[in-house]
């Protein structure tokens, strides 16, 4: 969301950090474009598969954490969590520490039980714990801090 993406890099620059990256991009299981249309009265979106919308790049974890390992990631991908993460799998076997804050869509694994299941062993297997943090107030979203290691 570009006005997001904004006040961000507004937010870094006030408190002088230099160990931030802000990518304007869409999170994904695959590098390409996709279209992005946001949400009216507010920031935030989600991807569309019709081509309207913004055009924006998208790119997986892989290709971002190409020279250094994250410490904290935040998502908020709209229910492309699972995606994002499972293209990272690589990745994220190989980061000793790691903190993520998670929007989870309990929406994207609706009357697939046994998938939702997979998707949490995925996480406890690449040793992963979670941390319910709180429900989204109109109830569509899941907050939830992963971690990894020691924080």
């Amino acid at each position: 969301d570009p006005i997001n993406v904004a006040h961000i890099q507004q937010n870094i620059r006030l408190n002088n950090l230099s160990n931030v990256a802000v990518k304007n991009l869409a999170l994904s299981d695959y590098s390409g474009n996709v279209f992005f249309r946001q949400h009216p009265g507010g920031t935030g979106g989600e991807i569309i598969s019709d081509g309207s919308g913004l055009k924006i790049k998208s790119a997986t974890i892989e290709e971002l954490s190409s020279r250094k390992y994250p410490v904290l990631m935040k998502f908020d991908v709209n229910g492309a969590e699972s995606g994002a993460l499972l293209s990272a799998k690589e990745l994220l076997k190989k980061i000793p520490r790691l903190g993520i804050l998670m929007e989870f869509y309990p929406k994207t694994f609706e009357g697939q039980p046994d998938k939702e299941k997979e998707w949490w062993s995925f996480l406890s297997d690449l040793g992963f714990q979670s941390l319910y943090l709180y429900p989204r107030g109109d109830g569509g979203a899941i907050y939830y801090f992963l971690f990894k290691g020691k924080l």
